[in-house]
């Protein structure tokens, strides 16, 4: 049996804090130089010393959960949602109508427009791309759900290190177990406590330097129990070549990836090295349209060798940001800090990573949702009690057939009808 270990327990932590540094351009170009100077904001499995170990520790722990058969994608017989996108798909269109639909207008400017305030990019990536995920579903009419936008940072406190440098199979291992936190007002009388997580600022703040260290807390265990998971076939670690890269596209799916590249240039398929960075490809497509257009421009794209468009979380104004003249209009808005490359170099040096299709939860409703009840067996009538007496009645409680044994605990609220309480069941 393979222990259980953390980062900080195998090598020492870097430090990057971004809070004080003022937004915008300030932070962007801090970003960006640090991680040119050699920053490791994710350490990769390929890295010499402690650092690959650990990564390497990780993705062997992802391939163990997953199974030995079932860690890898590599073809088209994962299509689900989206099926038929004959091609491609690009995440980030469907995610800002679905928050045009949704969302209060003032929310708008959250959408793929992450600064973060330390090095982590792998739960900075990782809230983009769920973004897109969620995006994906509320724009299907079959799957009838709503768009709400992810925390930042949720999965990061898991592995208890508030350094930087995990890898994104800890990522993807910690999205399967513990879900995603969305960006709203928890008022939970309950906990006795309440969490407004109405800004990237605060919400880094609070999951980074609060809880990185701490066992999840009852409010972490409170949202996890509402069951927001991936399905058990909805994470992959990516394997395959254009077949494989298309058939993800297709099927709505996206790529957390790590490397020691970025985009070079504001002018596709450019690229440079810097230090170990986790970011995401949302999309891609290969149509006749698209290749046109992009030939009248200079750049040439094939169908083999067609335009994958990725995700950067450093903020708007960094200088490998894409152009508008080479972002097309159908593709929708321009996330913040977009990047274009082609499918042979995103292939080369931007596969080492994790496929998730939108085989997850979706919103159907308001959040957060309620407390989950199905798992306590309901206890029938009520009991009572005269002006200042003592409470006295007998409660029948059937527990159903299936039903796991354990301690099941309840409150004791008032119900109505005078000295009347009716049994709740208590979460923790």
């Amino acid at each position: 049996m393979r222990c259980r270990c953390r980062f900080h327990d195998l090598i020492p932590e870097q430090r990057l804090d971004l809070s004080a540094v003022p937004r915008a351009r300030g932070k962007t170009l801090a970003l960006e130089d640090a991680y040119t100077a050699g920053f490791c904001g994710a350490y990769l499995p390929t890295d010499p010393g402690p650092a690959g170990r650990a990564a390497r520790w990780y993705r062997d722990e992802f391939r163990d959960e997953a199974g030995k058969d079932r860690y890898r994608f590599e073809d088209a017989s994962e299509l689900t949602v989206g099926d038929g996108a004959e091609f491609g798909y690009v995440a980030s269109k469907d995610t800002f109508e679905a928050y045009k639909r949704d969302q209060a207008a003032d929310h708008e400017r959250w959408l793929f427009e992450f600064q973060q305030n330390s090095g982590n990019c792998v739960g900075a990536a990782g809230v983009e791309l769920f973004a897109g995920l969620l995006g994906s579903r509320a724009m299907d009419p079959a799957c009838g759900e709503v768009m709400r936008y992810v925390a930042a940072m949720w999965a990061y406190m898991f592995r208890g290190s508030c350094g930087q440098g995990w890898y994104g199979s800890a990522h993807a291992s910690v999205t399967k177990k513990y879900g995603y936190c969305f960006s709203t007002f928890y008022d939970l009388p309950e906990l006795g406590q309440n969490f407004d997580f109405d800004g990237e600022q605060r919400t880094e703040d609070l999951t980074v330097k609060t809880w990185c260290r701490s066992q999840p807390d009852d409010f972490i265990s409170y949202v996890k129990d509402q069951g927001w998971f991936f399905d058990a076939d909805a994470i992959y670690e990516f394997s395959g070549g254009i077949d494989g890269l298309k058939a993800m596209v297709r099927a709505k799916g996206q790529l957390h990836h790590g490397s020691n590249y970025t985009s070079g240039s504001s002018k596709p398929d450019n690229v440079k090295r810097i230090g170990g960075h986790m970011q995401t490809m949302f999309g891609g497509d290969w149509s006749p349209k698209t290749l046109t257009f992009f030939n009248r421009q200079g750049v040439r794209f094939t169908d083999d060798d067609f335009p994958c468009v990725n995700h950067q979380t450093w903020g708007g104004g960094w200088s490998g940001a894409v152009s508008d003249q080479y972002w097309p209009e159908w593709w929708g808005p321009k996330p913040q800090g977009a990047w274009i490359v082609g499918a042979q170099k995103q292939l080369r040096y931007f596969s080492d990573g994790y496929v998730y299709l939108p085989k997850l939860k979706g919103i159907t409703g308001d959040t957060p949702p309620p407390p989950p009840i199905a798992t306590h067996p309901p206890i029938t009538g009520t009991i009572q009690s005269d002006s200042n007496a003592p409470i006295r009645g007998i409660p029948t409680l059937t527990i159903p057939a299936g039903q796991p044994p354990g301690e099941y605990r309840y409150l004791i609220e008032p119900a109505p009808g005078f000295g009347k309480y009716r049994f709740t069941p208590k979460v923790f």
